[in-house]
């Protein structure tokens, strides 16, 4: 089974997202930008997409959501963080330790 990847980011990047042909994009729209956010994502897991990529920022907002995901233990989606800011914290490190069950040290 094929999974989508979803994205969710700063309008510019967002509206370029959608010209190469990703169709599950989300970018701030109006004044309530968390409670939008939320209900995006929401529906990305309820139907089950493969991957999804956040913005840090968005990231964060969405850091309780995600992490309930998680913790019922599902595969998919797999959420990451792409760094906004040079100096940002990687998030792969978390990923693969959440896919292996193990750190990685550097």
């Amino acid at each position: 089974m094929e999974r989508e990847v979803a994205l969710a980011f700063r309008e510019d990047l967002a509206k370029g997202f959608l010209l190469v042909g990703f169709r599950r994009v989300w970018y701030p729209q109006g004044e309530e930008v968390e409670e939008s956010l939320k209900r995006w994502f929401r529906k990305q897991v309820e139907d089950d997409v493969g991957i999804i990529f956040l913005s840090s920022s968005f990231y964060k907002m969405l850091y309780n959501e995600i992490r309930r995901v998680e913790m019922e233990g599902r595969a998919y989606p797999v959420v990451v963080s792409v760094p906004e800011e040079v100096g940002e914290e990687d998030p792969i490190d978390r990923i693969i330790k959440r896919a292996i069950g193990i750190e990685l040290k550097k």
